[in-house]
């Protein structure tokens, strides 16, 4: 896995990777933390997930659970890459015409990233979706060996009847 482009966005730096297979995949981190960055070996996983009717399901102990980690996914390879205003747009496509644009935008006075996902069908039959992912995280935390085990939680707002907003935290494992 190589390096393929480096955005700054704000407090933020956005690093594409594209693998031999020709996967892109990408991490997102605090700019003011990238010399912590650890060297680690993982199988990245793609920058958009994606299943459509009469595709494959999963193998393994996911098959007919998840619609995630599909060969459909695995054909979808790195197109281009371009700059839109303060917008980065990625184009995964694969050989039936089935194209992905991944958007990442950062808008000024906003400490996040807005990430969204339009598909186009160029392909010759219709494509019903299952599945089109917006994010997909994979490399957790690239500033600890390993897998940071016992260390990382995820912090929800969940809402009941009453959209009261409770926070949920729970370990990652």
């Amino acid at each position: 896995m190589k390096r393929y482009s480096e955005f700054s966005l704000g407090d933020m730096l956005l690093t594409y990777y594209l693998d031999e297979k020709n996967c892109m995949s990408m991490t997102l981190i605090p700019a003011d933390l990238q010399d912590q960055v650890q060297k680690k070996e993982y199988y990245p996983e793609p920058l958009v997930q994606i299943h459509a009717r009469g595709d494959h399901f999963a193998n393994g102990y996911g098959n007919g659970h998840t619609l995630a980690v599909t060969s459909a996914t695995d054909a979808l390879k790195f197109v281009s890459q371009g700059q839109e205003g303060n917008t980065i747009i990625t184009t995964v496509a694969d050989e039936t015409g089935r194209t992905v644009h991944h958007r990442v935008c950062r808008e000024d006075g906003l400490q996040a990233v807005i990430v969204s996902c339009v598909f186009e069908n160029n392909g010759d039959q219709p494509v019903t979706l299952n599945l089109l992912s917006s994010v997909n995280l994979s490399g957790i935390t690239p500033f600890t060996e390993g897998d940071a085990h016992g260390n990382l939680f995820l912090h929800r707002i969940r809402s009941m009847w009453s959209a009261e907003g409770r926070v949920q935290t729970e370990s990652i494992e």
